[in-house]
């Protein structure tokens, strides 16, 4: 009886251990993106797959206070993908700006060379 009881308490406290490990990486991942850690994420998106696969495995995941994280974290990774894509097509629009911009001025440049 005082067994089980033991193994309970461990019990709870490793689900205890998970949730805030979650929340954790729910803040890192919100900060990083709020700070367009672009190299961050990447650490933080390897850390939330090992957690997440490790829930799954031990059956943590029906736990309510875990799957609703796990779930927030689903919500919070489509955010975090949009936001990229944006960024990556922002970016991908400003280079093309800038070899339009340089075609230009290499144009005028040989034009000023060919008029001199």
């Amino acid at each position: 009886m005082a067994t089980d009881m033991i193994q309970a308490k461990q019990k709870h406290q490793s689900l205890a251990e998970l949730d805030r490990l979650l929340q954790q990486l729910i803040d890192d991942l919100e900060m990083a993106v709020q700070a367009q850690d672009w190299t961050g994420l990447v650490e933080i998106d390897t850390q939330v797959n090992e957690l997440v696969h490790f829930c799954v495995a031990q059956g943590n995941i029906k736990q309510p206070m875990i799957k609703q994280k796990v779930q927030f974290l689903a919500r919070l990774y489509r955010q975090v993908i949009e936001q990229v894509g944006q960024e990556r097509d922002a970016v991908a629009l400003q280079l093309k700006q800038e070899k339009q911009t340089q075609k230009v001025a290499n144009s005028y440049q040989i034009a000023s060379n060919i008029c001199a």
